[in-house]
């Protein structure tokens, strides 16, 4: 099988610029329709030979396929089954559209679909909660339960780098699109931003562990209540405008790098997902499982994790966690 060579965002960029490419979308159309390339046409692996004499009658034409981003197999499919066809210059952003849209270049889309940001309401939830039960059970621990400290302790480091990582994402990818889109909106995140980074300097305070767990109680109940003031006014000022403003897409696009980004924290934090919420959402987020995880969770996980729930915060856990 022929190489197909790639092209950078640049490169693409400048050759979209002066009307010297045609570009394709090998994303199916669902996935087209709310998000893509200007000036993009939607030609998928299966519709090839088909359609491609339609849509692209020049054999000689300079084409680029793109599809998600390097991990989507779609974009190479099309292009090796464009270039089997005869056409002579096929390249492909591997790339995708998920750098496309982080270094801010604009796309099209012929419907605008809302996100979905339960997923990420649900993750305010999981913060509120755990913080206030953290902070709860270090006032309460007592100094020679190693087994509980350690578990306690462990949890911290766990919850601080979903925090962490939660306010990243938006500094540095959610809040710019939202500035990019409306201007007006600036004052606001700012404001946010700047919760962050007081944020950001308790949970430095509260995961020193050189300070004994239960001396750190005072300051994991301070940080409960500015973490839980905050995402209240990030749900009532920056969630109506997400919804606004960012497409289904771009939205999926940016849960699919917030997973990749998990690294050895993947597990554990599906774990945590589905132990917060009710059981008919658990259910239908189990059964888009493999069937192998499936098992695993029912069998091995969720009996672990409520021994770990019992174990740091006892048999009276409630699924809020108010300090």
């Amino acid at each position: 099988m022929r190489t197909i060579a790639t092209i950078t965002r640049q490169e693409l960029a400048a050759a979209m610029q002066r009307g010297e490419v045609t570009v394709v979308d090998a994303l199916p159309a669902s996935y087209y329709d709310q998000m893509h390339l200007p000036g993009a046409v939607n030609l998928v692996e299966d519709e090839v030979d088909r359609r491609a004499a339609d849509l692209l009658p020049d054999k000689n034409t300079a084409i680029v396929t793109y599809c998600s981003n390097e991990a989507c197999r779609n974009s190479g499919n099309v292009a090796a089954r464009l270039a089997a066809l005869g056409y002579t210059n096929v390249r492909t952003y591997r790339e995708g559209i998920q750098d496309w849209i982080d270094a801010g270049l604009p796309t099209e889309s012929n419907e605008f679909v809302p996100p979905d940001v339960s997923g990420f309401l649900t993750a305010h939830g999981i913060l509120r909660a755990q913080y206030g039960l953290l902070a709860r059970a270090a006032r309460e621990v007592s100094p020679s339960d190693i087994e509980r400290i350690s578990a306690l302790e462990d949890h911290l480091g766990f919850m601080g780098r979903r925090l962490t990582q939660h306010h990243h994402a938006e500094d540095t990818r959610i809040w710019p699109q939202l500035r990019a889109l409306d201007e007006r909106l600036s004052d606001m995140l700012d404001e946010l931003e700047q919760d962050h980074d007081e944020i950001e300097a308790m949970l430095t305070v509260v995961n020193d562990d050189r300070e004994s767990l239960p001396l750190r109680a005072p300051a994991l109940h301070d940080l409960h209540g500015a973490l839980s003031r905050h995402l209240d006014r990030e749900e009532e000022r920056a969630v109506p405008q997400i919804q606004r403003l960012i497409s289904q897409p771009i939205w999926a696009l940016e849960h699919e790098r917030f997973l990749a980004e998990l690294g050895m924290d993947q597990v554990t934090t599906l774990v945590w997902l589905l132990g917060h919420l009710p059981p008919p959402a658990r259910e239908a987020m189990l059964a888009t499982l493999p069937p192998e995880l499936q098992r695993e969770y029912v069998e091995v996980l969720r009996p672990q994790h409520r021994r770990l729930l019992m174990l740091m915060y006892g048999a009276d856990v409630q699924p809020t966690g108010d300090a």
